[in-house]
């Protein structure tokens, strides 16, 4: 799931940003509560989506957590 994410991640387009950012979530929402292995590398995405949109709060609190 994280590589089709990061693949999303990887566009140009406001639009793409924008289901990158809902796919990072959706996959954080169904990895968080069993805690799996790849939960730092969805966590790592969205900072950076977030770091790459200039939303450094936002960014800086996600990546903190990874």
């Amino acid at each position: 799931m994280f590589m089709a994410v990061a693949g999303v991640a990887c566009g140009q387009s406001a639009s793409q940003f924008s289901d990158a950012e809902r796919q990072y979530h959706a996959a954080w929402a169904n990895c968080e509560p069993s805690l799996c292995a790849e939960l730092p590398a969805i966590l790592n995405g969205l900072g950076s989506l977030y770091y790459e949109l200039g939303r450094y709060n936002e960014a800086e609190s996600i990546l903190l957590r990874a």
